[in-house]
């Protein structure tokens, strides 16, 4: 995806499911607001494909690098 796209994308779910902002306690419960979200957003169908976006990010992911060892002991 061209890094337009991706910007779209974060766009349209930004304003799915982030507004109005959502009335949350702590950075925890935000997370599992956004987590929920996005099993809702794999779920969707985009326009003239056959299989959901979830569907296709699994697909995609096959073909991601890993991220750098310094990266991923931050996660």
């Amino acid at each position: 995806m061209e890094k337009g796209g991706v910007e779209g994308e974060i766009g349209r779910f930004r304003r799915n499911h982030l507004v109005p902002v959502p009335n949350v306690g702590s950075v925890s419960e935000l997370n599992e607001v956004i987590a929920a979200a996005q099993v809702l957003d794999d779920g969707r169908f985009i326009a003239g494909r056959a299989i959901r976006a979830g569907d296709h990010f699994a697909q995609e992911r096959l073909h991601l690098m890993a991220l750098p060892a310094a990266a991923a002991q931050k996660l």
